[in-house]
């Protein structure tokens, strides 16, 4: 489906294209454009393409997140940003510059 609003955008479950300035799920999967924040809750999952200043994943992330600073509990793809933490991943692997990875 297509999820547009001017200010924030959220649902249990996301499909399709999520924009607004910032956009939250449980269960999100496809592209999100949220210019200010864009966050899954504990125990959800992201699949798809992420674009925000800030991307929170309390969740499993599969895909790709591009922001300014992104964060996955469990990382299962890749993050492109200026601070990137990944906490599935270990030493100093967890928090990079640029990019980080985990893949299985």
């Amino acid at each position: 489906g297509l999820a547009v609003a001017g200010l924030g955008a959220g649902a249990s479950r996301l499909r399709g294209l999520a924009a607004a300035l910032a956009v939250g799920g449980r269960d999100v999967e496809g592209v999100v454009v949220a210019p200010a924040h864009f966050t899954v809750v504990e125990q959800g999952r992201f699949a798809g393409l992420a674009v925000s200043a800030f991307n929170r994943i309390d969740g499993v992330q599969q895909g790709l997140a591009v922001g300014l600073v992104n964060y996955a509990r469990e990382l299962h793809g890749v993050q492109v940003g200026l601070v990137n933490i990944a906490g599935n991943n270990r030493g100093l692997a967890r928090v990079l510059p640029l990019v980080n990875a985990h893949v299985d």
